[in-house]
């Protein structure tokens, strides 16, 4: 695999998940973190049309977490 592809993709789907996807995803990426068998990981979050804040949320933790 190229160096600049991730071993692992995890697809998130949100709907009006503004309050919870900062903490699934802070929880898939604790998880991930402790597994030495994956050298590197993206996660793609998908809002789903949301109409709550879940694209700001989105958008910020884009911004916060490389990964993301």
């Amino acid at each position: 695999m190229p160096p600049d592809r991730p071993s692992l993709t995890i697809v998130v789907p949100a709907f009006n998940e503004g309050p919870n996807i900062e903490p699934v995803v802070g929880e898939i990426r604790q998880t991930i973190e402790r597994e030495p068998a994956i050298p590197s990981y993206e996660i793609v979050l998908v809002n789903d049309g949301s109409r709550d804040n879940t694209r700001a949320v989105v958008e910020r933790l884009a911004r916060e977490w490389p990964n993301v």
